[in-house]
């Protein structure tokens, strides 16, 4: 019997050892906590590094925002004419500032692009005017405009034109 107690607690132990050697020990946690204190370090620090990349970006969009608007100063963008594609587009938006707006332009110091898809029937017009004079001319007039189904305005960049239709 006493053979056999001894059989049963070298048995014990083996299981106790096996049991035992899977369970993290201390110096296992201390490894742990040294890799957490890191690892919180390296998150503060990355904190750290998005605020100030959030800065440079809302800096940075600021920038784009100034230099798409000084780029966009002299465009205003025309919709409700009707015109095909054989119609000079310049002659066209020089007409409408002449005729209905009583603003004269001169043809040669402006160019004229159609905007969107061709297939659309009445595209908005983008006039870009050599001289700003000429843009604040017709804007003065835009009021003559009222009830042609025709609207004149400045040529925003879309996240401005975003805002200014939520000031609205």
């Amino acid at each position: 019997t006493s053979q056999f107690m001894e059989s049963i607690t070298n048995i014990m132990n083996n299981l106790l050892d096996v049991k035992l050697s899977s369970l993290a020990t201390k110096e296992d946690f201390k490894t742990l906590h040294e890799d957490y204190i890191i690892l919180k370090e390296e998150n503060r620090i990355l904190k750290t590094e998005i605020e100030s990349l959030k800065g440079v970006h809302e800096k940075t969009e600021r920038v784009l925002d100034d230099l798409q608007l000084k780029f966009r100063r002299n465009n205003l963008i025309f919709r409700g004419l009707r015109f095909d594609n054989q119609v000079d587009l310049v002659k066209l938006v020089s007409n409408l500032c002449q005729s209905v707006l009583n603003t004269e332009v001169n043809a040669d110091l402006m160019s004229v692009t159609p905007l969107g898809r061709r297939d659309l029937p009445h595209r908005p017009l983008l006039a870009t005017f050599i001289r700003f004079q000429d843009k604040l001319s017709v804007l003065r007039s835009v009021k003559r405009l009222k009830g042609t189904g025709i609207s004149v305005h400045n040529d925003l960049p879309d996240n401005i034109r975003k805002k200014h239709g939520k000031l609205l």
